[in-house]
């Protein structure tokens, strides 16, 4: 069915998301090109603002398929953790694995349900220091320097992230992954070949998102984990035909 949900990012319509599973003999980038006439046919303009869009196609998983080109990148680098795309997906293909991750669709759902609301972040120290001397949005959201995970008090965390509250854990050290892998949520990687070849959740890595060169990677970074807890947030469940009605 599909689920009526806020917006994450810009724009002011709610979306109707769902999930398809297709057989087809296109390749990627075949299929890639007539989802885009689709998306045409609606009404949507790529060149223009994203954030209002009468239609927007993508594909998730092809087969086992790895790709990764200016145009197109399968799996879809933010599926693993948006729960408006996990949950219509888990209904219709919840075994279908992400073949990076090596979990599959129910699992990353489940890890989603079961785990305290924290986003790790593995950065640069010169990073770090400047995302924390960012202005901070979100007054339910708190941002921490992890600098030794020994002190981390996992009790704590659970504790603190009761609710629509949620804890950024910022740590430049490869090896805390065995330390905060098992109160995290999503792991965000800014660094390339971080923690994908360990970890089997939701995993954003950051380093391959196309960056403008003039901007601050520091604001940057602050946008793009305060996207994902927007991502992650419950979903308003809703049947098309309730969805429909109330557009």
């Amino acid at each position: 069915c599909l689920r009526q949900t806020r917006p994450v990012g810009q724009a002011d319509w709610t979306f109707l998301n769902g999930a398809a599973v297709l057989k087809t003999a296109l390749a990627a980038p075949d299929l890639m090109d007539h989802l885009l006439q689709l998306e045409a046919r609606a009404g949507r303009d790529r060149t223009r603002d994203a954030g209002n869009r009468p239609l927007d196609l993508d594909i998730l998983l092809y087969d086992n398929l790895s790709l990764s080109t200016s145009g197109l990148t399968i799996p879809h680098p933010r599926m693993s953790f948006r729960r408006f795309v996990l949950e219509p997906a888990a209904e219709i293909a919840s075994d279908w694995q992400h073949p990076l991750l090596k979990a599959d669709i129910g699992q990353l759902l489940s890890h989603l349900n079961r785990q305290p609301n924290v986003v790790s972040v593995i950065a640069s120290p010169d990073c770090i220091r400047n995302v924390l001397e960012q202005k901070q949005r979100g007054p339910s959201v708190r941002w921490q320097h992890l600098s030794c995970p020994a002190d981390l008090d996992e009790a704590t965390i659970t504790r603190d992230t009761q609710g629509d509250h949620w804890i950024v854990l910022l740590t430049s050290q490869q090896d805390a992954y065995p330390a905060i892998a098992p109160v995290t949520k999503l792991f965000i990687t800014c660094q390339p070949g971080g923690v994908v070849d360990r970890w089997h959740g939701p995993l954003w890595d950051v380093s391959k998102e196309p960056q403008e060169s003039d901007t601050d990677p520091a604001a940057i970074l602050v946008d793009q984990v305060m996207t994902a807890i927007a991502s992650m947030q419950p979903v308003n469940g809703a049947s098309d035909r309730d969805a429909l009605s109330s557009g």
